[in-house]
C-alpha cells in the first residue's frame, strides 16, 4: 500500500503467516517504524473421562504489539541494504484423549533455528507435552502446551526480538471431576 500526502510518501508493507510457518522479511533502510502484531496459540484440550467428567479447554496464547526500538532502527537505516527478520507462527497444542496410560497431547511447534544440534542450548519455542493419564481406571490425559510466536533477528548470534508464549494444555478429566483450563500466556 502506498500514500502520498502533501509530496510527503509513505510505505506500508504488510506481512502475515499461518500457524506452523515461518518466513524471512526485509525490512528496507528507509523504515521509520515498524510494528508487528505476534499471538501465541493456544493450548490443546485435556481427554475427557467420559461424557460427564470433560476435559479442561486449552488455555490462550499471548497477543501483543511489538515495536522496534530506536536502537534497532538505526541500524536498519544504517544498513546497506534490507535488514533481515525471521517471523514464526507456533500451532496449537494437541489435545488430550480419553483411555488408560494414555500419553499427552504433544506440544504445537514452532521455528527451531537449528543452532543447538550439538550444545545443551534450546532454540525453539515449541509447547510442553501434556501429561499422561493415570495408570489405573479410565481418565483423560492433558492437553499439549501452545507453541510460542516469534520475531528472530537471525545471524552469528540470532537475537530473539520478540517472543508471544502460547497457553498451557487443559488438565485431563477424572471419574466425577472434570480437568481444569490451561492458564493463559501472560
Amino acid at each position: 500500500i502506498e500514500n502520498i500526502t502533501n509530496e510527503i510518501q509513505t510505505t506500508t508493507l504488510i506481512e502475515s503467516i499461518t500457524a506452523g510457518a515461518s518466513k524471512r522479511v526485509g525490512i528496507p533502510t528507509e523504515a521509520v517504524d515498524v510494528t508487528f502484531s505476534v499471538s501465541g496459540a493456544a493450548g490443546g484440550e485435556g481427554g475427557n473421562e467420559d461424557r460427564s467428567s470433560l476435559g479442561g479447554s486449552g488455555g490462550r496464547g499471548k497477543t501483543g504489539e511489538f515495536k522496534f526500538s530506536s536502537s534497532e532502527l538505526f541500524t536498519i537505516n544504517n544498513a546497506s541494504g534490507p535488514t533481515e527478520y525471521i517471523l514464526a507462527a507456533g500451532t496449537k497444542g494437541s489435545d488430550g484423549i480419553t483411555g488408560t496410560s494414555s500419553n499427552g497431547g504433544s506440544g504445537g511447534y514452532s521455528f527451531d533455528l537449528d543452532t543447538a544440534a550439538t550444545s545443551n542450548r534450546n532454540d525453539s519455542a515449541n509447547g510442553g507435552k501434556g501429561g499422561n493419564s493415570g495408570p489405573g481406571g479410565i481418565s483423560g490425559s492433558g492437553g499439549g502446551g501452545g507453541a510460542s510466536s516469534t520475531i528472530i533477528k537471525p545471524g552469528l548470534m540470532p537475537k530473539w526480538i520478540a517472543v508471544a508464549g502460547g497457553g498451557g494444555g487443559g488438565g485431563g478429566g477424572s471419574k466425577d471431576a472434570s480437568g481444569v483450563r490451561g492458564g493463559n500466556a501472560s
